[in-house]
């Protein structure tokens, strides 16, 4: 990849759905095809038994498909992965957390276990050189975010899901060394915790516009799916996300699979 860039999913518990075992196994193929295996990286509990995790849902699909590598993973405290609100504050809103990265990597793609990968268009947003990228929630209009203070927030901004998302690893780090104890203040000043997540924060401050269009096309969410992949020309994003809330996902996913000759279901 011109862009050095990781590529990051979050484990959370020992066994996994069956959304969760597709798309997992839908990741892994795409960077073992993509020649990019050794820039996947997974974020586990320190608790967490990774070689019984790797022999319950991943050793078959690499033995069948010849795979003679290895997965990385990286082990936090446990206390990160206890709740969203403890991901979000802990991880994703840390800056040690993309400290750990920003010396050998100048991007990270976030995809959790309810995302999935259709065609490969990493290369293609990562020349975009953008900050933040996400899929289109909504304009993120400065009355919506009242209790900010910062007069330099601009209508045209984007709430963009981090669910899957490519970051900036330098612009995630200055946001939260510039920004993030302000915001925090203004949040529990208007007791509003609740929007204390980090895709509504980075939201508010990239610096390289995001339009609706570009962002449907790197993702489409759960919300507003169907709509949106009318909008984009009834052709597949990169990615999705939210597999599991949305039956026309799924059903998009299938086809995309059976159109591909993707066939998970037998290590599921």
């Amino acid at each position: 990849m011109k862009n050095k860039c990781v590529i990051c999913t979050y484990v959370y518990k020992q066994e996994l759905s069956k959304t969760e075992h597709l798309s997992l196994l839908r990741l892994i193929d795409f960077c073992y095809k993509n020649n990019i295996l050794d820039k996947l990286l997974i974020n586990i509990p320190k608790s967490f038994d990774f070689n019984l995790f790797f022999n319950t849902y991943i050793s078959k699909f690499f033995k069948d498909n010849n795979i003679n590598s290895y997965i990385n993973y990286i082990k936090y405290d446990d206390i990160c992965f206890s709740s969203i609100n403890a991901y979000n504050n802990m991880l994703l809103l840390s800056k040690n957390y993309y400290g750990d990265f920003c010396n050998d990597y100048d991007y990270m793609l976030i995809y959790q276990l309810d995302g999935y990968i259709f065609d490969n268009q990493l290369e293609y947003f990562l020349n975009k050189n953008y900050d933040f990228i996400g899929g289109y929630y909504l304009p993120l209009y400065t009355e919506f975010n009242k209790y900010n203070s910062y007069e330099n927030i601009e209508e045209k901004h984007l709430l963009m899901n981090g669910g899957v998302s490519l970051k900036n690893i330098k612009f995630c780090i200055d946001c939260i060394s510039n920004y993030y104890n302000d915001y925090l203040k203004g949040c529990e000043f208007n007791n509003i915790h609740k929007y204390i997540n980090e895709d509504t924060f980075f939201s508010m401050f990239y610096t390289i516009e995001v339009n609706a269009i570009d962002a449907i096309k790197f993702s489409l969410n759960w919300a507003g799916a169907e709509t949106h992949y009318a909008i984009n020309n009834f052709e597949y994003p990169f990615c999705c996300h939210g597999i599991d809330k949305n039956k026309f996902l799924m059903k998009l996913v299938e086809k995309y699979n059976k159109e591909n000759n993707l066939n998970y279901s037998k290590y599921i």
